[in-house]
């Protein structure tokens, strides 16, 4: 096993052993988010790729989770239009927020706070 720090808050770190399959998973997902066309993958093919890396059906949402923490992967479970989907290239999601809110600022109009038509 490999161990990483992890922590809530920089006064609680702690070490917590990381299967090397859950290392593996992040390579894979690591170049996904490099060399894909599609900044977004499905659950579904999460859990395809476990199965590749050898990670039980018990252990996937620990998986998920060990992602989730290290940055590799952003997944909204709680919003239900994208519960079934996990962007694996962050910055393509801050290039989609940057032009929605540079869109707002050129459409507000500043005196009165309405959009411009």
């Amino acid at each position: 096993l490999a161990t990483i720090a992890s922590s809530t808050s920089f006064a609680d770190t702690f070490l917590h052993p990381v299967p090397q399959s859950f290392l593996y998973l992040k390579a894979l997902v690591k170049a996904l988010g490099y060399q894909s066309d599609s900044p977004t993958i499905c659950l579904k093919d999460f859990h395809r790729m476990c199965e590749s890396c050898f990670i039980p059906v018990s252990q996937r949402e620990k998986a998920l989770a060990f992602l989730r923490r290290a940055g590799n992967v952003l997944w909204y479970e709680s919003v239900p239009a994208l519960r079934d989907i996990l962007v694996v290239d962050s910055s393509w999601l801050v290039a989609v927020m940057t032009r929605i809110v540079s869109l707002d600022s050129v459409l507000l109009d500043r005196e009165d706070g309405s959009f411009r038509e």
